[in-house]
This record gives C-alpha cells, sequence and structure tokens, in this order.
C-alpha cells in the first residue's frame, strides 16, 4: 500500500493550527474552487460528511473525524472509490521550537484495474500534498502575522 508521509513547520501554535485546519471552510480558504459541487450531509464537533462531485468518478463519499485532544484529524474516502479501493489521509500536529510541525499522511491501495497506474497516481497525490502543505504554511504564517499587528 503506498503511503506519503510529508511534514511542514508552521509559525503558529498548534491550537491555531487546528482551529484553521478543523474548520469546514480551510481549503475553500486556500482554492477558492474547492468544494464547489460539495454537499454537507451531516456535521458535529467530531464528524463531517459531505458529498463531492468528482469529475470521472461521480459523487464521491468523505468522511473526515476530527480529534481535538490529540490535535489530529482523519479524512476517509468512502465509495464509489475508483480508482482506489482504500484512501485515508491523517493530518496531525505536534509542539515544536519554532511553532508546530503539521505531518501529513496519504495511504491508499488502488483497485485491481489501476494498479499499474499507481507510480503516476502516486506523484500527482503527492504534489498535491505540497502544493496544499505549502499553501497551508503560507496561509497560518499570514494569519499569525495579522495577530501580532
Amino acid at each position: 500500500m503506498p503511503r506519503i508521509e510529508e511534514e511542514v513547520l508552521l509559525k503558529c501554535t498548534r491550537e491555531i493550527a487546528f482551529r484553521e485546519l478543523a474548520d469546514i471552510d480551510f481549503m475553500r480558504r486556500l482554492d477558492p474552487n474547492f468544494g464547489l459541487d460539495t454537499e454537507i450531509l451531516f456535521h458535529n464537533a467530531r464528524l463531517l460528511i459531505s458529498l463531492s462531485k468528482v469529475k470521472g468518478i461521480g459523487n464521491v463519499q468523505i468522511e473526515r473525524v476530527t480529534l481535538p485532544e490529540v490535535f489530529t484529524l482523519i479524512t476517509e474516502r468512502r465509495p464509489p472509490m475508483a480508482p482506489f479501493t482504500y484512501q485515508l489521509s491523517i493530518q496531525m500536529l505536534f509542539d515544536h521550537a519554532g511553532g508546530t510541525l503539521l505531518k501529513w499522511i496519504d495511504e491508499f491501495e488502488l483497485d485491481s484495474d489501476n494498479k499499474q497506474r499507481e507510480g503516476a497516481i502516486l506523484s500527482y497525490i503527492r504534489t498535491n500534498d505540497v502544493a496544499n502543505l505549502r499553501k497551508t504554511q503560507e496561509h497560518l504564517a499570514c494569519l499569525s502575522e495579522k495577530r501580532h499587528l
């Protein structure tokens, strides 16, 4: 099962980083086009269930569990899964002398029709993860700077 692990240092407290990452509109602040075709099916302090329209696949259900007591978010994709049989993302926040360390983990397994594309799909996901980490880092640095003004 392919696994991607990336880390980035955020220039803010773990509490601020978690509050932002857990916010339902966080990704829209990074990318105004994100989630335009997303419907929230259920949302409370711990669980978010949404349905997103994905080009070439159709409607995909996403479930995100928020664990504030350990500063962790877990997101799982639900059927329909193509090209995956399993896809999970974990974001964990740790105190660090320079701010907060964000560890981002993506795991997935491809269905039998897409096993030969594993390298390309892994590269695509890694590229998106790194881009999202950089956007997150920039957003939280700007947010932190505004608080100090």
